[in-house]
C-alpha cells in the first residue's frame, strides 16, 4: 500500500501496518482531516480483525474522517452475483463496524460490483468489495463528494475514485475556442503510414507551389490521415474504457471476457500513445517515454499552457481588465507606442550605411541559394525512417518567399 500526493495538501503520517495506513490531511485554507486506507483480512477467520482495525483508527467525532479500500467484504446481500449466497452475521459485523464509528456509504457511480473471479457464466462470482465511507463531519466539508467504479483493467478489482469536489468538469463556457495551431504529433510515427503520407503529398504536390505550399499540403494531408485512423488517443481511450464497462456490467459469457481482454490490450498501446501526447507538449525532455508518466506530462503541458495565457492585464489608470477584447485592445496599444518615436530623429544618418545597391549577379546568387535550399528539403523528405528528433520538422511551418520577383 502507498499514498501519493501534491500540494495544497499536506500529509502527516499517523500510523501504518501491512493492512492499513492512516494520515492526517492539512490544506492551505486551514481544514484538516483524516484518510484511512485500508486492505482488510483475506482469510474469512481473520476478517474479525478489520473491523477492530476500523474501529481502533476512528478519530473521535470531532474530526473529519474518511475511509477507503479493499475491505473483502459486502454490507448487503444485493452487493453479490454469483456463487454461494452471503452469511447474514458476515454483512451484519462490518455494518456494525461502519456504525460504531459513524461512518456512512458515499455510494458510487458506474458498475455496482468492484471485484470479479474472471469466471464465466455459472461459475462467475461479482461482488462490491472496494467502497468509501466517511463521517457526516467530512461530508459536510465536501458535499459534492462522488465515488467512481472504474472499469477492470489487468486486475481482478476495479479502481475507485472520491472526487471530493464533484466529478471534474471544464468551464469552458466562457473561453473562445481559438483556432488550432498544426503540429506534428510525435505519436504518428508510431502508427503505420505516416511516413507514405508524407511522402505522398509531398509528391503529387503541383510544380508551380513553392516550398510553403508543399508544407502546407503535408499538414493537411496529415490531419486528414490522422482523423482516419482515430486521431487523438484521448478519445479513442474513452471510447474503449465506456465498452469494457458495459462489456463488464453484462452477464460474464466466455466471449465477452475476451473480448474484454482485447479491450485491455488496445487500451495498453492507446495509454502508450497518449504519455508520447503529453510527453511531446511537456517538454520535459529529460524523461524518456515508456514509464507511463502521463499525469506528470499533461501538468506540465498544463503549466506551460497558464504560463502562455493572461487572464488579466492592468491598464494605465491601474485597474484589472479581465475581458478578452479589452486585454487584446490594451496589448496592441501597448505595442504602437513601444515602436513609436516620441523623438525627432536625423534619418539620413540611418540609410547611410543601406545606399550600396545590390550587384546586377546578386539577385539570381540569392534565388539560387533558395531553390537549392527547397531541393535539399525534398531530400530530407524521402527517408522512410523518421526519427523522434525529426517531428519537430514540420511543426513551425517557417515562412519562405520564392517569388523570384519579389527577391529580385
Amino acid at each position: 500500500m502507498s499514498i501519493l500526493w501534491r500540494k495544497p495538501y499536506d500529509i502527516s503520517l499517523s500510523s501504518y501496518s501491512n493492512h492499513h495506513i492512516a494520515v492526517k490531511v492539512n490544506v492551505e485554507d486551514g481544514r484538516a482531516w483524516q484518510l484511512g486506507c485500508i486492505y482488510g483480512w483475506l482469510d474469512h477467520q481473520m476478517r474479525k480483525n478489520t473491523w477492530q482495525l476500523l474501529r481502533n483508527l476512528n478519530p473521535g467525532q470531532d474530526t473529519p474522517w474518511i475511509c477507503m479500500g479493499d475491505f473483502n467484504e459486502i454490507m448487503w446481500l444485493h452487493e453479490k452475483m454469483g456463487g454461494n449466497i452471503k452469511a447474514f452475521a458476515d454483512m451484519e459485523a462490518f455494518r456494525n463496524a461502519a456504525y460504531d464509528c459513524t461512518l456512512t456509504d458515499l455510494g458510487y457511480t458506474g458498475n455496482i460490483f468492484t471485484w470479479t473471479n474472471g469466471q464465466a457464466l455459472d461459475q462467475n462470482i461479482q461482488e462490491r468489495l472496494d467502497r468509501a465511507l466517511a463521517t457526516e463531519t467530512w461530508r459536510d466539508i465536501f458535499p459534492k463528494c462522488e465515488v467512481e467504479h472504474l472499469p477492470r483493467h489487468h486486475s481482478d478489482h476495479a479502481p475507485l475514485i472520491v472526487h471530493i469536489d464533484g466529478a471534474d468538469k471544464r468551464f469552458t463556457q466562457n473561453k473562445k475556442r481559438r483556432r488550432k495551431l498544426f503540429r506534428f504529433e510525435s505519436y504518428w510515427l508510431e502508427r503505420d503510414g505516416c511516413t507514405e503520407a508524407v511522402k505522398t503529398a509531398w509528391r503529387t504536390a503541383t510544380t508551380c507551389q513553392n516550398f510553403e505550399e508543399k508544407i502546407k499540403s503535408c499538414s493537411i494531408s496529415l490531419q486528414q490521415w490522422d482523423k482516419l485512423h482515430g486521431g487523438q488517443p484521448q478519445a479513442k481511450i474513452t471510447k474503449l474504457r465506456e465498452k469494457l464497462e458495459k462489456i463488464q456490467n453484462g452477464p460474464q459469457t466466455e466471449i465477452r471476457i475476451n473480448e474484454g481482454k482485447q479491450i485491455e490490450v488496445e487500451l495498453d498501446e492507446l495509454y502508450r500513445l497518449e504519455e508520447i501526447f503529453w510527453h511531446q507538449r511537456s517538454r520535459a525532455l529529460w524523461i524518456k517515454a515508456g514509464d507511463r508518466n502521463t499525469r506528470f506530462f499533461h501538468r506540465k503541458a498544463s503549466n506551460r499552457n497558464a504560463r502562455n495565457n493572461i487572464e488579466k492585464i492592468k491598464n494605465d489608470d491601474g485597474m484589472w481588465i479581465e475581458d478578452e477584447k479589452e486585454v487584446a485592445k490594451i496589448l496592441r496599444g501597448f505595442s504602437k507606442c513601444m515602436y513609436k518615436s516620441t523623438e525627432c530623429i536625423e534619418t539620413h544618418a540611418v540609410w547611410i550605411p543601406l545606399r550600396k545597391s545590390l550587384a546586377t549577379n546578386e539577385p539570381n546568387t540569392l534565388w539560387n541559394h533558395i531553390r537549392y535550399g527547397e531541393r535539399r528539403m525534398e531530400e530530407i523528405m524521402e527517408p522512410s525512417d523518421f526519427t523522434k528528433d525529426q517531428t519537430l520538422l514540420l511543426e513551425g511551418m517557417p515562412k519562405c518567399t520564392t517569388n523570384k520577383r519579389k527577391i529580385a
